[in-house]
């Protein structure tokens, strides 16, 4: 089998892996994710799945725009960026909730300076906010764990494909000398 491009075969040739341009694809298609917990939640549904698609999306996100194959690295960056957005989402979501029921009376602004004093004062509303919130994450991680062991799968593979193409007794399957 012929590889396309020069020195693709040769693990010393190919490009190094930009983690600055793949956290950045991660974080751009997190919000993806992100976007689609605030939808979820304006229907009330606990948002579990869109957290993993953040995942999902933010993993493919920085191996295109890392250009790498696979990423343990990206992985760990793709998931801890996908927590905060949700996390995030789920804030801005509570926050488009509270600005509804209130029917449109106080400004976004205003909804965030009353949020955090309302989670220090109201029990209530502590134990609600902070109970949804870990639903949601904990829906996440039982829906992503699919694509992480998956993605683990895959980078053990293509590390062991690397180490054996280094390898002093490594032959091309074409080579005459093989046969």
């Amino acid at each position: 089998m012929y590889e396309e491009t020069v020195g693709s075969g040769n693990p010393e040739l190919k490009s190094k892996e930009n983690v600055l341009y793949g956290t950045l694809g991660s974080l751009l298609l997190n919000l993806v994710g992100g976007a689609a917990t605030v939808a979820l939640l304006q229907t009330n549904i606990i948002a579990g799945i869109a957290g993993m698609l953040g995942i999902m999306l933010g993993y493919w996100g920085y191996k295109k725009f890392a250009k790498v194959d696979y990423s343990l690295k990206g992985l760990w960056i793709s998931i801890i960026l996908a927590v905060i957005v949700q996390i995030a989402a789920y804030y801005l979501g509570l926050a488009i909730e509270v600005y509804r029921e209130f029917d449109g009376t106080l400004t976004m602004s205003r909804i965030f300076e009353i949020i955090p004093v309302e989670l220090r004062d109201n029990p209530e509303f502590k134990s609600a906010v902070f109970g949804d919130l870990v639903k949601l994450l904990i829906f996440m991680a039982i829906a992503s764990v699919y694509v992480v062991v998956n993605a683990m799968k895959q980078i053990k593979a293509q590390k062991m494909q690397d180490a054996e193409r280094r390898s002093v007794l490594y032959r091309d399957d074409d080579c005459d000398a093989d046969q």
